[in-house]
């Protein structure tokens, strides 16, 4: 189950919520378009020291078991900080795996494969743990 998101256009825009001083028209429009003329919220774009700090927030508050790392092929961003995220998550003991693709459908049966066997990990993991919950 997909439980969050944190995708430049998924959960991520949602992160600074709108901010209304005044309650009239004129106020909620300024509100709003301040929200959206704001710089997109990829990493390319924005200081991104928090993203981090975030995602290990998102797997405390979600239960997170595992982690598809989707980055698309050329956004380098992504692709350079994947590292520095296989290192957290690894402290935090989620699996994490990485898939790169381009927006084709050449490659869809690859990463279904890739993504099954990953889920199925992550379901023998869950049983490990149950299991030694019960012998305890």
């Amino acid at each position: 189950m997909l439980v969050a998101d944190e995708t430049c256009m998924g959960e991520r825009s949602l992160y600074d919520p709108l901010v209304i001083t005044d309650r009239n028209l004129d106020g909620m429009m300024r509100a709003l378009a301040n929200r959206y003329i704001r710089p997109c919220t990829c990493p390319s774009f924005v200081e991104n020291r928090q993203r981090i700090f975030r995602i290990r927030q998102m797997v405390k508050d979600y239960q997170v078991q595992g982690i598809i790392c989707h980055i698309l092929r050329g956004c380098l961003v992504y692709d350079y900080e994947y590292q520095m995220l296989e290192e957290e998550l690894e402290k935090l003991r989620i699996p994490v795996i990485r898939v790169e693709s381009d927006y084709n459908e050449e490659d869809v049966e690859q990463i279904r494969i890739r993504i099954e066997a990953f889920i199925e990990m992550l379901k023998l993991r869950e049983f490990a743990r149950k299991k030694e919950e019960m012998v305890r």
